[in-house]
């Protein structure tokens, strides 16, 4: 398990990363969502050793895991641009991660490589975002890590290469690996994890599974000239027609907005932007 106690990481002198305590269990596929600048990747680059916390504690299994080899070996990261020496062959790099992975599995990364369609005589810094992608993650999905983190995987690669990894994320998974990655796609993010992070300004402001974070959030079509902006997050705005955005269950919701005065019309289905959206507004407004 990898868990922090008021995690830290600063740049010039800002925290960047604030005071975050989490646990991160094995089978399970985190989601990380926040804005750009939340400290998402700052956050993953601590959990996999390559950033050093400035206080509290990054651990795998209780142990610090940054300055420790033993304990990094069982961590695979990708970031989200992987680059790659432009005089190594795909094939190169395989013996490449060989020769430092006692675990690293040729068998494993030859069919990778052919579900992704990777020519493994092709030079790999002269390849594509998407294929650099697929690259790094065939050599990650290759190793026998434990915990597997990756930043906007899904960034650059085309829609059949997406299904192929969330048929493997979700199979690493299911053998006890636990997998946390970032990513901007909302939509599509739903279907793929257990559990959802949201990160705002360095601070974890939601983590738990998905259908606790939907209950816990309403969605609304109102006629009101005169909706108070600070009871809701209002995403939609047609005249006297709003769509808005509460935290809060369907009953706890509607007796707001009733006792506000609104004509409620329709409540519509909540979406994890609409729990986003939520969770920032509560969070922005208790700041």
């Amino acid at each position: 398990m990898i868990k922090t106690e008021s995690l830290y990481k600063a740049y010039n002198g800002e925290n960047v990363i604030k005071d975050i305590t989490a646990e991160l269990s094995p089978g399970k596929i985190y989601g990380l969502i926040g804005a750009n600048g939340s400290g998402k990747t700052t956050f993953l680059k601590c959990l996999a050793g390559i950033y050093r916390p400035d206080s509290g504690r990054a651990m795998l299994d209780d142990t610090d895991i940054f300055d420790n080899e033993e304990i990094k070996s069982r961590i695979a990261y990708v970031g989200d641009t992987p680059e790659f020496w432009k005089f190594y062959t795909v094939k190169r790099y395989a013996d490449y991660y060989a020769a430092f992975y006692d675990s690293f599995s040729y068998e494993r990364f030859n069919e990778l490589s052919e579900r992704f369609e990777t020519d493994k005589k092709s030079y790999a810094g002269n390849m594509s975002l998407g294929q650099r992608k697929k690259l790094a993650l065939s050599l990650a999905l290759s190793r026998d890590a434990s915990h597997l983190i990756f930043d906007e995987p899904e960034n650059g690669m085309d829609n059949e290469a997406r299904v192929i990894f969330r048929q493997l994320i979700r199979d690493t998974a299911d053998k006890g690996s636990m997998i946390l990655l970032s990513s901007h796609d909302l939509t599509n993010i739903e279907g793929m994890c257990d559990e959802i992070i949201f990160l705002d300004k360095g601070r974890v402001i939601y983590k738990n599974d998905i259908d606790s974070l939907l209950e816990n959030v309403s969605r609304w079509t109102v006629r009101s000239g005169k909706l108070d902006p600070g009871i809701a997050v209002i995403v939609e705005d047609a005249g006297d027609i709003s769509t808005v955005i509460m935290r809060g269950n369907k009953e706890s919701t509607r007796k707001i907005l009733e006792a506000a005065g609104t004509e409620i019309i329709t409540n519509d289905k909540v979406k994890l932007i609409d729990a986003y959206m939520a969770y920032r507004k509560e969070a922005s407004d208790e700041r």
